[in-house]
């Protein structure tokens, strides 16, 4: 019986470290995207020159406060977004 208890106490601790969503790291997601962008998206070189670079730089800074204080995955889908949304490319989603 002692056994029986035990392996369902262990089967109910698995299903509720299943249940539980993994916690959100915005700021480490949002750097993530920055660098996959920069080394990877063949529109990078022309969206961001010299004329753009400012506001890209101010972009990174507002989102990466944004970031530090998006509270959960629905907040830091948003702060994603509006970094892709920068691009205004239709095929970079």
């Amino acid at each position: 019986m002692r056994l029986f208890a035990c392996g369902v106490a262990l089967w109910a601790t698995g299903l509720m470290a299943v249940a539980q969503p993994a916690p959100c790291h915005c700021p480490d997601n949002l750097q993530q995207l920055v660098a996959s962008t920069e080394a990877n998206y063949a529109g990078y070189p022309t969206k961001v020159n010299a004329r753009t670079r400012p506001a890209y730089q101010a972009l990174l800074s507002s989102l990466r406060a944004k970031a530090a204080r998006a509270d959960g995955a629905r907040a830091c889908f948003f702060v994603l977004k509006e970094y892709i949304r920068f691009f205004y490319d239709k095929h970079f989603n």
